[in-house]
């Protein structure tokens, strides 16, 4: 990491890696899934497909700003700009094995941001949410459950309490000047605030409304969505997106999160319909990071160079 670092001709190689390995993946989900989506086409209506992949950038876009917010936490200090074309330039990193704790802190780099700090940043963004797709997993665990599983609800809701105090900004200032300490960054300012607690949060909530949204969309682009079961399916998105997000050790959550979103709608959309969607979610998403990609690499760089606030001895008020 550290040559990484030091070194911008490995940096760059290390970037091209992440976007070749990725782009390759892409091209095998297709090939490999291209009987099972082209069963539909007769069925298939491309306007709802169209509508769910905006839903999937504006929602990517508002997930760049909820991050940049979590460096303003750290005392990191980038234009909004800067920090938008470095978050998605490392998009497509997710796609590695620990790229997004590799990918990230290599294109921020360039801007003067620290590993330590890019990756507590990556911790508080990917606390708060997962915090919001908890809470909209609790619907379907409560209503339908998964079989022996029918009082997990109970579990769902423990589960969503503990969040909110690891997450909680007196709670999260000490875990994380804690970490930043044994790893040699005492110095470093980290002062969440409610303020910017509640910005992160509002931020991620629109993001997963817009997700819901695309999922419904994306569904609908086969198969014409009840109504009556549209609640459950937007809890089952959240569900399969935490499972994808937490517990998972595939780069991106490949194969978990696609297998958890078939476990979850089966009971609620005819075969093969759950599994379809499963491969058509995983392929828009890699296109909408693409599409952050290319929107990003287009963009002019800045040279601006990260600005760090002083370490505020007070604590956490």
């Amino acid at each position: 990491m550290k040559r990484l670092l030091h070194s911008p001709w490995l940096g760059r190689i290390a970037q091209w890696a992440i976007i070749v390995v990725a782009l390759a993946y892409v091209t095998r989900s297709v090939v490999d899934n291209w009987e099972a989506l082209s069963q539909y086409r007769q069925q298939f209506d491309p306007r709802y497909l169209a509508v769910s992949m905006m839903a999937g950038i504006l929602g990517r876009c508002l997930l760049g700003l909820a991050a940049h917010q979590a460096l303003e936490a750290l005392g990191l200090h980038l234009d909004s700009r800067t920090a938008f074309r470095a978050y998605h330039l490392s998009g497509l990193s997710s796609y590695v094995p620990g790229g997004l704790y590799l990918g990230r802190p290599v294109i921020f780099a360039q801007h003067g941001v620290d590993v330590v700090s890019t990756s507590a940043g990556i911790l508080i963004e990917q606390s708060t949410i997962s915090l919001v797709e908890l809470v909209g997993s609790v619907p379907y665990l409560l209503l339908i459950g998964l079989g022996t599983w029918a009082r997990s609800w109970a579990l769902g809701v423990v589960m969503v309490f503990g969040m909110l105090v690891f997450i909680h900004p007196a709670v999260m200032n000490r875990i994380l000047r804690w970490l930043l300490k044994r790893v040699g960054h005492g110095d470093r300012v980290v002062n969440l605030t409610f303020a910017q607690l509640a910005r992160m949060l509002l931020l991620e909530s629109v993001f997963w409304v817009t997700s819901s949204v695309g999922s419904l969309f994306m569904i609908s682009s086969v198969y014409r969505v009840p109504l009556n079961i549209v609640p459950a399916l937007v809890s089952a998105h959240s569900l399969s997106a935490f499972a994808g997000r937490n517990l998972s050790l595939t780069p991106g959550g490949l194969g978990i999160r696609e297998g958890v979103s078939t476990l979850l709608t089966s009971p609620l959309l005819p075969a093969p319909v759950p599994a379809l969607v499963a491969i058509m979610g995983r392929l828009s998403h890699t296109v909408v990071v693409l599409v952050m990609f290319a929107i990003a690499a287009l963009m002019r760089e800045r040279s601006q160079q990260v600005s760090v606030a002083a370490a505020d001895p007070v604590g956490d008020e």
